[in-house]
């Protein structure tokens, strides 16, 4: 499992796109979600990962049946969660639950570009979160996350995600939800406990 990106809720994605712009950042035009619900604006970097900028339409659902993500936007905008990518969703899924883990069976999720091309993707979610989901590209990802030079360079020199740190309630649940979730050992450092992903 590789680290995909990293989402951000955003009442206006124009501002958002105009502040990020400002910050340095390579801001390109996402699309529609299938749902109607949701739209965004990406920010792809140079290790493959990606920062989504995710904004609600003001639209009511259109596809019953397709991934909505407007769960993860609330009343405040931020950083709201992230994505695991994964060659075997299927296999990810069964594992999860065959150890007592409340995921969903695969749901297939999509968007269109501005310029038309429809992405498609999978996914699972995890207990009653929509944060983390693990996501399977069914289209080329480069569709979903181009990586043209263009795209991926920034004024202000980032070229990817470092590290997410969480704060969690329970530290002993958390670590082993995510000891089930990655199918890893953590590792332990000082007071930090880490999960490493490539």
């Amino acid at each position: 499992m590789r680290f995909d990106h990293a989402i951000f809720a955003i009442n206006n994605l124009d501002k958002a796109v105009q502040n990020f712009r400002q910050a340095g950042f390579t801001v390109i035009a996402g699309g529609e979600h299938a749902s109607g619900t949701t739209h965004n604006a990406l920010v792809c970097l140079a290790d493959g990962t990606y920062l989504e900028l995710l904004a609600p339409t003001g639209k009511s659902p259109k596809d019953m049946d397709a991934s909505d993500f407007s769960g993860l936007l609330r009343e405040q905008e931020g950083f709201m969660g992230f994505a695991l990518r994964t060659h075997d969703l299927d296999g990810v899924a069964k594992r999860l639950q065959q150890q007592g883990v409340n995921a969903s069976n695969p749901k297939p999720g999509s968007r269109i570009r501005e310029d038309g091309v429809q992405i498609e993707w999978r996914t699972v979610i995890v207990g009653d979160s929509l944060s983390p989901f693990m996501i399977q590209d069914v289209t080329d990802k480069k569709l979903r996350v181009p990586e043209d030079q263009a795209v991926i360079t920034h004024e202000n020199g980032a070229r990817g995600i470092h590290s997410i740190t969480m704060m969690c309630q329970n530290i002993d649940e958390c670590v082993l939800f995510f000891r089930i979730l990655l199918n890893q050992e953590p590792v332990k450092r000082l007071d930090s406990t880490m999960f490493v992903l490539e």
